[in-house]
């Protein structure tokens, strides 16, 4: 009878033991530039299992210190030194980001970890008010967005493999100067979203397969896209509304089920090098319904397959440099078979 006992007692404490450790596995880390001990955020203790993390909440640079005190992170912060992340599993646990970094100016990487699990209006990545980031190779799956960036600048995102998530890809707001390069953003409903955002440089990346759009630029100007591939998006390639001054070069915009190009009310964008054939509606759409949108630029682009390889419907775009158009080319098979049709009607006459 008394081994009986001791045999409970023994699995008793082990069951409540391993309840306890999990518990603690996915605290959240926050940390807080205040010192008022009365604030609401505290510092917390870093538990890891094997190399999974809780949430991680970072607000200030002294909360680096505070998260590296913890266990957290690796190096000092400095441009040749920064804090490293590195090959982490974070979930977010169904609710916001799981990893939230504001107000933050130190130099950071987060590298070859992976994102899941966050929860509404959330991310993989939450870089809010925040400088001097790099996010690379990491991989953001099952996530409302996959990274965001708020009021955020000189940041680097790329090589990241960032797919099936609610929302979107990668998503900029109000953040100005940041490059975006060698992202793979598909099977999302956006791939990558740029609004009221500007001078960004957006490079090399694939946003291919999403339930919406590609790319969407809002109200966002003096930005550079270049060598990005759309394919077969459920609407358009890219999504252009109110945005000036950006360049638009060597891009591919093919096989989407609607637009490759679908612009409203902007100017005085230069259109160079991009194919933008084998969308199932239209190449290109440009809008001027108010008036605002005209003076775009257009040259050395390749159109080829579209259902219509152009609707413009403002006379004052150019659709030449002066000495190079653009290549129309329409399918020959069409052609034939159009032929062909009055070959037969005028053979019966």
């Amino acid at each position: 009878m008394r081994t009986s006992s001791r045999v409970i007692l023994i699995v008793g404490a082990f069951v409540l033991t391993s309840l306890f450790v999990s518990q603690r596995s996915s605290i959240e880390y926050y940390t807080d530039d205040n010192n008022n001990k009365n604030s609401d955020i505290q510092t917390k203790p870093i538990v890891k299992t094997s190399s999974t993390l809780g949430k991680v909440h970072i607000i200030g640079n002294q909360g680096w210190s505070n998260f590296k005190i913890g266990g957290g992170c690796t190096g000092e912060g400095t441009l040749f030194n920064p804090y490293v992340l590195n090959n982490l599993d974070v979930n977010g646990t169904g609710y916001e980001s799981a990893i939230l970094i504001e107000g933050s100016t130190v130099f950071f990487v987060i590298e070859n970890s992976t994102f899941f699990n966050s929860g509404l209006n959330g991310a993989g990545v939450t870089l809010k008010n925040t400088q001097n980031g790099k996010l690379i190779n990491n991989t953001f799956s099952n996530n409302y967005n996959g990274i965001y960036l708020f009021q955020s600048g000189s940041n680097t995102i790329i090589d990241n493999n960032i797919s099936n998530n609610i929302e979107f890809g990668i998503n900029l707001v109000f953040s100005d100067y940041n490059t975006i390069s060698r992202n793979r953003a598909s099977t999302n409903y956006r791939g990558i979203e740029i609004q009221f955002s500007h001078n960004n440089l957006i490079s090399h990346n694939t946003a291919n397969l999403n339930r919406y759009i590609g790319y969407y630029l809002g109200y966002s100007d003096n930005n550079v896209l270049t060598e990005n591939s759309a394919l077969k998006n459920a609407v358009d390639g890219i999504h252009i509304l109110d945005s000036d001054n950006n360049i638009f070069s060597g891009n591919q915009f093919v096989y989407n089920l609607n637009n490759g190009v679908n612009m409203w009310l902007s100017r005085d964008n230069l259109f160079a090098e991009n194919m933008l054939s084998f969308n199932f509606d239209r190449g290109v759409y440009i809008d001027n319904q108010w008036g605002s949108g005209t003076d775009n630029v257009f040259y050395n682009n390749s159109f080829e397959g579209n259902r219509i390889n152009v609707v413009d419907r403002d006379a004052n775009n150019v659709w030449n440099n002066s000495i190079v158009g653009n290549y129309f080319i329409i399918l020959l098979i069409f052609l034939f078979i159009k032929f062909s049709f009055f070959l037969i009607l005028w053979s019966y006459t």
